[in-house]
């Protein structure tokens, strides 16, 4: 009796089952390929060099080369416990600003506003929005940043306003 038949069943051989992987995950691709990838990687390497020697190399400003931090006030830091951010919160937390290693912090809209678009329908680009504070915060905060090395941007949006009769269109 032949050792493969054991109680009326018979060992198959094992038919190896196909790689049905893509060759990419099996660990290469076609050679094509990859000479292509390697000749178009050389060339661009090759050309950046000759850019970068066609122009002259200046000193970068500041707003080129530094991280700025956006600053959305009313979500930032509340100082009054009203539960709306403001401008003695941001004026807490320069230092903390400062060891982060920005350059400079730009402001989102804090000039009065009726809120309609959270800030960004300015009604009277003179006046800071009272929830956020008053012109003498906006004073003590420039002073702490120009302390602190800190530059200020503020987010002013022209030709937007839904107020003043000059930015009212229709």
């Amino acid at each position: 009796m032949c050792s493969s038949i054991r109680a009326g069943v018979r060992d198959e051989p094992s038919v190896p089952s196909p790689d049905l992987s893509p060759s990419y995950l099996r660990g290469g691709y076609p050679s094509s390929i990859s000479k292509l990838v390697a000749v178009f990687c050389l060339v661009m390497a090759a050309t950046s060099c000759e850019v970068m020697k066609a122009y002259p190399q200046r000193d970068l400003a500041w707003w080129e080369w530094g991280v700025i931090y956006q600053i959305y006030p009313r979500s930032f830091k509340d100082s009054n416990g009203d539960g709306v951010g403001d401008l003695k919160g941001i004026a807490e937390k320069v230092n903390y600003l400062s060891n982060l290693g920005i350059k400079a912090v730009w402001l989102s809209p804090i000039f009065r506003s009726p809120m309609v678009d959270f800030g960004y329908d300015i009604s009277d680009f003179r006046f800071i929005e009272p929830m956020f504070g008053t012109m003498e915060d906006f004073e003590v905060l420039k002073e702490l940043f120009q302390k602190n090395g800190l530059k200020i941007t503020l987010d002013f949006r022209r030709k937007r306003g839904s107020l003043h009769k000059l930015l009212r269109f229709g």
